[in-house]
């Protein structure tokens, strides 16, 4: 446990002061946490099919490629993104020994880990004053209200879960979650994110983060319940869908990268569909 803290002070230390500098800082922190994902997906997928020996550390290049070309010339995401997903696929023409399924499976890996990866991150703007495709104005508070979901999504599942917890949730998948954990992640991550975005409404920021503008306190309420709801649900099911991955490749965690936490992939699994969705959400209704 002593380990685990301390890895997590760590971590904090680290991921804050870049992301609030933002810049290159934030792009090449984003950048490096896209390889290193794609790399442990697929470090974890060779133990099922070696034919990820080499390409787990040349295809992974993409990710941060992707996450590159968006903050910074984001002209060409869409480029990057179909060009990329076109040529994985051309390699199973090409490379007569690379099979379809493994073809597949570096598509998905590129899609989960390179492009959702970078929809989570893409909330946070690098530079002030850069168009990107989606120019949120209130980017730096959103991304927080995205962590303050997420973290107390993971916090509150593992503490009610520990307490009350006796129902398992997905015993076949990962054994220790219950539905007490679930309902306790959900919980936690609304009064957490609801206490982020009333705070910057009503004593910082003065102005809805979420761009919602001047509602009745009672519908903007349920508004910020919805969707923290439905971004910790995503939380738990991003976590789930990583859990799966490594029962079915035989692994307890990704990588050691991070001592009592495993690798970026034990740590991120959650906020990468979260983030997904959320970006989806503001852009779709904010």
């Amino acid at each position: 446990m002593t380990k685990r803290i301390l890895t997590s002070i760590a971590l904090i230390l680290i991921f804050v002061p870049l992301t609030i500098l933002g810049n290159w800082f934030y792009t090449s922190m984003v950048m490096v946490i896209a390889y290193l994902a794609g790399y442990e997906m697929l470090n974890a997928l060779e133990k099922k099919n070696s034919s990820f020996y080499k390409l787990k550390y040349i295809a992974p290049l993409w990710n941060s490629f992707t996450v590159l070309t968006y903050f910074w010339a984001p002209e060409y995401f869409l480029g990057v993104v179909i060009f990329g997903i076109v040529t994985f696929m051309i390699l199973a023409i090409i490379n007569k020994n690379l099979k379809m399924d493994t073809v597949l499976c570096l598509v998905f890996t590129y899609i989960y880990t390179g492009l959702l990866l970078t929809f989570a991150f893409m909330l946070r703007k690098p530079l002030d004053g850069k168009e990107n495709i989606i120019d949120f104005s209130n980017s730096f508070y959103l991304f927080g209200m995205l962590i303050s979901i997420t973290c107390a999504t993971d916090v509150g599942a593992f503490v009610i879960g520990s307490l009350f917890g006796k129902k398992k949730l997905c015993p076949t998948i990962s054994p220790n979650k219950t539905v007490g954990g679930f309902i306790g992640g959900l919980v936690c991550a609304v009064i957490l994110s609801s206490a982020w975005y009333f705070f910057f409404k009503y004593c910082l920021y003065k102005t809805s983060i979420l761009g919602i503008g001047d509602l009745n306190i009672a519908l903007e309420i349920l508004i910020v319940i919805i969707v923290s709801t439905v971004v910790s649900l995503f939380a738990q099911l991003g976590d789930l869908i990583a859990s799966k991955i490594k029962r079915e490749c035989g692994i307890k965690d990704y990588s050691n990268l991070m001592p009592g936490h495993g690798g970026i992939m034990d740590r991120f699994d959650s906020l990468i569909l979260a983030g997904s969705i959320f970006f989806a959400i503001c852009v779709l209704f904010f």
